[in-house]
């Protein structure tokens, strides 16, 4: 047999011997490891037979070989076939441990991997299961966030108990039992047009259609509204907030077929942290396409950046300018490509303000004002104002830092002149609750001495009842810039859609329209038309997709303030409305400045 027979016979039996070798080592049955052993020993002896005969042939010793003794060859030294053939056993040998450790270390491996594929499965699947449930986003809430299911979340009016139908409401939506929790809700609303009900009774109306399959969950899209409830922001701001996001969701809802909308509610009590820690929830739960507020320009301004390139933010009471913003901190983002708002802003409501003072003949001024972020923003824009029409300032008060023990000595400095002279009062929104008293107490001092000029946030009720303080002509003699004001026309849509019944919080036997009510409407038909809008281009609705429609030059929408429009973040068509105090009827109420 010639030697590339024999090598060749060789590595057949080497081949055979290496998987001999590893089919033992994986292999759990007894019998089977008994004949691979037997076959490992029987390809040894056949490779040792064959090393031999190999070698033998090398060295001139085959039988079968014929007499070439006279021929001249070259012949290999048996040292280096030695050393080759030893070399190459041993990588071989270290070849088949490494095989043999790689087979082993799989038995481990494959449980891990295994498992490993699992987990990510599962993972998948609950991300899919979040991003597709529509109310994946009311699910292990914080307290302070809620669908309503839960039965210490705020309600209205405030403090009190909830009605019995409400409770029962609750208590029936938590448990998933939607028709029930309808019929409940139903009634609730029915009697007290309390705004926390109307939006469990849209949510719950969504959820039983979702339950009985008439509706698709693809369909259904969920937004939040976040706000502050308690003792730093009177009822009605936060209440009216809510019921305009609740009655754009009522009509969205009834108007739009197959398509629905979820609302979350977070209270964020109107303050800074609180405000990031609603921010930080909202963005985290992906079911959420957008977010409207938070109720404060300086709540705004402190959780910009966490809602940045990451969810729509939307703001129906913001008012401070971006140049405000901006100026706040020069070390933060200067990125408010995420950010919206129908709202007028108080450059617009310093403007109209100060031509209302010089056409009514007023020379000079006395500044009250606040610190916070709005109170700033209308105070810049209020003095950029006066110097462009030359009326003079004559002091300014720090409310914040200073004792209100002046408006006497005003009076006597400038009584003289006092037809001539108002004071205007810059307020914060809310922030700080001895600065609202300290206001208050400006107003009770004064008594009709001075017109009183104000920015939005001296619009509520507390100023109305200050007529028993200080007389109907003195808490007349007020004006105030607000960002809208209804006509009557528009007055009647609210009362057509609570049936003409008062709201909780309200010392009014009608229910009133009020701005806050209309931009938070505006702000929600802003943010399901950027969705809308999304579904008639064939998209399937995204975070990214509401922002970049809302950012679009040709988007629009109207709304109960008019035709919106965007520049920017901004409203591009501003104005805004002046209001002053009208006791001719009991209660008072607000009316257009004369």
């Amino acid at each position: 047999m010639s030697r590339e027979k024999l090598e060749d016979a060789k590595r057949n039996w080497e081949e055979k011997l290496a998987h001999y070798q590893c089919e033992l080592a994986i292999t759990a049955d007894a019998s089977r490891k008994f004949e691979l052993r037997k076959g490992i020993q029987e390809c040894e002896k056949e490779i040792e037979k064959l090393e031999k005969t190999i070698n033998s042939s090398e060295s001139g010793n085959d039988p079968n070989s014929s007499d070439n003794s006279n021929r001249r060859r070259f012949v290999i030294p048996p040292i280096i076939i030695n050393t080759i053939n030893l070399s190459y056993r041993w990588t071989k040998k270290r070849i088949m441990l490494f095989c043999r450790w790689l087979i082993e270390l799989n038995k481990w491996f494959k449980f891990a991997i295994l498992f490993i594929l699992a987990l990510i499965i599962s993972l998948v699947i609950f991300y899919v299961r979040e991003i597709t449930d529509p109310l994946s986003a009311c699910k292990n809430t914080p307290h302070f966030i809620s669908c309503v299911e839960k039965l210490d979340f705020h309600h209205y009016p405030s403090p009190g108990q909830l009605l019995p139908e409400e409770e029962k409401g609750r208590e029936e939506f938590a448990k998933g039992n939607y028709k029930e929790a309808i019929s409940y809700l139903e009634e609730a609303w029915e009697k007290e047009k309390d705004p926390v009900t109307l939006i469990a009774l849209n949510n719950a109306r969504v959820m039983y259609q979702l339950k009985s399959g008439t509706i698709s969950p693809k369909n259904v899209f969920t937004i939040a509204v976040s706000t502050g409830f308690g003792d730093k922001i009177p009822p009605d701001f936060g209440g009216s907030i809510l019921t305009g996001v609740g009655w754009q969701q009522a009509e969205f809802n009834k108007n739009n077929g197959i398509f629905k909308l979820i609302v979350v509610m977070a209270n964020d009590s109107n303050n800074d942290y609180e405000a990031l820690k609603v921010a930080k929830e909202l963005v985290g739960r992906e079911k959420i396409m957008g977010v409207i507020g938070p109720y404060s320009s300086h709540a705004t301004y402190y959780v910009l950046d966490d809602y940045l390139k990451k969810l729509v933010l939307i703001s129906a009471t913001s008012t401070a300018t971006i140049e405000a913003f901006k100026d706040q901190d020069k070390n933060k983002s200067q990125d408010f490509s995420w950010f919206f708002r129908p709202i007028p802003t108080t450059e617009i409501a310093a403007q109209d303000l100060v031509k209302y003072l010089k056409k009514q003949g007023y020379q000079q001024v006395i500044i009250f004002h606040d610190n916070d972020l709005v109170a700033q923003s209308f105070y810049n824009n209020f003095k950029e104002e006066l110097d462009k029409l030359s009326i003079n300032i004559k002091g300014e008060v720090n409310i914040t830092t200073s004792p209100i023990n002046q408006v006497n000595s005003l009076k006597q400095k400038f009584n003289q002149i006092k037809d001539k002279t108002a004071l205007v009062i810059i307020s914060d929104a809310f922030i700080d609750t001895e600065s609202k008293e300290k206001k208050i107490q400006i107003i009770k001092e004064n008594r009709g001495t001075f017109l009183i000029a104000g920015n939005n946030p001296l619009f509520n009720d507390e100023v109305l009842e200050l007529v028993d303080t200080i007389g109907r002509e003195s808490l007349e003699k007020m004006v105030i810039a607000i960002p809208w004001y209804p006509s009557d026309e528009e007055s009647k849509k609210l009362a057509d859609f609570v049936d003409q019944k008062p709201l909780p919080w309200s010392t009014s036997t009608k229910p009133k329209l009020n701005w806050q009510m209309a931009m938070a409407y505006d702000a929600t038909k802003m943010l399901v038309e950027a969705i809308v809008q999304q579904l008639e281009q064939g998209q399937t609705p995204s975070r990214e997709g509401t922002r970049n429609t809302l950012a679009k030059d040709d988007f629009n929408t109207e709304g109960l303030t008019g035709k919106i429009t965007l520049k920017g973040s901004d409203r591009e068509d501003q104005s805004s409305s002046l209001i002053s105090p009208d006791c001719s009827t009991t209660p008072c109420d607000w009316t257009g400045a004369k």
